[in-house]
């Protein structure tokens, strides 16, 4: 968390109840109270579906982290009515994003605000669990695209994770880290930030870019940049890649 009012950028969340779910999922799994398994439902339905998705902007880290594992922890151990409401909640958020990504060329169904690769990896891995729940593979293409995304089906045909695939394929390789910074070496396998909107990217502060070919492919609708002086759309995430790590074992 950010230094409140010190800071330029504060990380708050909007909603806690994600969290208070998940701790009583895990806190049941490993006491089998039943207390902790009726206050993980209680939670679960307060927590409801994911209100970022189907959204063209939301806050800066204001859903962390993007999808609610907390429902998919607790599925296996409730009854089948709790089960519909819990599959539910997740086809709420993946239909509102299907119908935002039927707006968008590259069939993108979240917003690019900064950090833009987590609520990517989220969706992704929200239809897969969902799956996994129910047997529905209605979103299966949701995810997939997702994941394309991800690894280069973007306008600017590059993959967002350092280093992957390796060539002849292109991927982030300038990345805003202290390794590239220091000694020329980039981490690969980290999932950098990934595209914003053009207005997130002109509202910061940053050093002068290096030429590039990339910028004939900016526009109002996304910017970025594979370059270490961009830090809204090339930073490395600690959180974002192991949330990819997460979906590419369940998938």
């Amino acid at each position: 968390m950010s230094v409140p009012v010190k800071a330029p950028h504060y990380y708050g969340e909007s909603t806690f109840y994600d969290d208070l779910e998940w701790g009583a999922v895990e806190l049941y799994r490993a006491t089998k109270e039943r207390r902790f398994l009726d206050e993980a439902i209680g939670w679960a339905d307060k927590a409801g579906d994911n209100p970022w998705m189907g959204k063209g902007r939301h806050g800066h880290y204001e859903f962390f982290p993007y999808v609610n594992l907390a429902h998919w922890r607790l599925y296996a151990l409730v009854d089948d009515a709790t089960k519909r409401r819990l599959a539910g909640y997740y086809r709420a958020g993946l239909e509102a994003c299907r119908k935002l990504a039927e707006a968008n060329p590259y069939r993108l169904g979240t917003p690019l605000v900064w950090c833009s690769t987590n609520d990517v990896v989220a969706v992704a891995t929200q239809a897969v669990l969902y799956e996994r729940m129910t047997g529905d593979a209605t979103f299966r293409p949701l995810a997939a695209r997702c994941r394309d995304w991800i690894f280069g089906r973007n306008p600017w045909g590059v993959s967002f994770v350092i280093g992957t695939p390796g060539a002849p394929a292109r991927s982030a390789s300038r990345p805003h880290h202290a390794f590239y910074k220091l000694k020329g070496y980039a981490p690969a396998g980290g999932l950098v930030d990934g595209p914003v909107y053009k207005d997130i990217n002109e509202s910061l502060k940053f050093a002068p870019f290096p030429p590039e070919d990339l910028g004939r492919f900016n526009s109002d609708v996304g910017v970025y940049h594979d370059a270490f002086e961009d830090f809204s759309t090339n930073e490395p995430i600690i959180d974002g890649t192991v949330s990819l790590f997460f979906l590419l074992s369940q998938w």
